[in-house]
C-alpha cells in the first residue's frame, strides 16, 4: 500500500502531460515564437517542440510535418555542424511518425518509421564521429 501513492502520484503527472493543449502558456509562447522573425534551426526546434507538448492528434502532427519538411529541406542547403542538428531533428521527425502509427496498431508503418529514425540517428553520430557534419 505505501507503493500506491507514489504511483498514483507518478500517474497524474504523466496523464497531465499527455493532455497538455492549447491552453498551456508554453504551448502559447511557442505558437507566438513562430509569428517573429526567427531562424530556421530555431523554428524547426519551435515545431519539434509544440509537436512534443500538443495533446491534439491533428495539431501536434501538423508541426510534426513542419518540423520533417523544413529540416529536410535544410539539410540540402548546409555543411558541418548545422547538418547534424538537422539530421536528429529529422530523426526526431519520423520517431514521432512511428510513435502515431504504433497508436493507430500501424505496426508496419511504426517499424518503417522507427528504423528511418535509427537510420538518420546512426548518420549524424558517424558525422560527429568522423568530426565532420556534411555525410
Amino acid at each position: 500500500m505505501q507503493f500506491m501513492k507514489p504511483f498514483l502520484v507518478l500517474c497524474f503527472f504523466a496523464c497531465s502531460f499527455f493532455v497538455t493543449g492549447q491552453n498551456d502558456p508554453y504551448v502559447d509562447y511557442l505558437v507566438s515564437l513562430l509569428k517573429t522573425d526567427i531562424s530556421d534551426k530555431k523554428r524547426v526546434k519551435t515545431y519539434s517542440d509544440l509537436a512534443e507538448y500538443i495533446g491534439d492528434e491533428k495539431t501536434w502532427m501538423s508541426y510534426n510535418k513542419k518540423a520533417l519538411v523544413l529540416a529536410r529541406k535544410k539539410l540540402k542547403e548546409v555543411k558541418g555542424k548545422a547538418r547534424r542538428f538537422y539530421m536528429i531533428a529529422v530523426a526526431d521527425a519520423y520517431n514521432n511518425y512511428g510513435f502515431y502509427s504504433d497508436n493507430q496498431d500501424d505496426k508496419d508503418n511504426a517499424l518503417k518509421y522507427y528504423f528511418k529514425a535509427l537510420n538518420n540517428l546512426q548518420r549524424a553520430r558517424r558525422s560527429l564521429r568522423k568530426g565532420r557534419c556534411d555525410e
